[in-house]
């Protein structure tokens, strides 16, 4: 028998963990462009 609330649980688990995600890569996006922005030259650095 297929248990709806097992489902839904695991839907909600999985959506939890790609929202995680998602905003993990914003973050370490977010701190690479300001890292560098502020270089002086504006161009990215090796």
């Amino acid at each position: 028998m297929f248990n709806i609330t097992d489902s839904s649980r695991r839907a909600v688990k999985t959506k939890e963990v790609a929202i995680n995600i998602l905003n993990l890569q914003y973050l370490r996006a977010k701190k690479f462009l300001e890292d560098n922005w502020h270089n002086g030259n504006g161009e990215v650095e090796e």
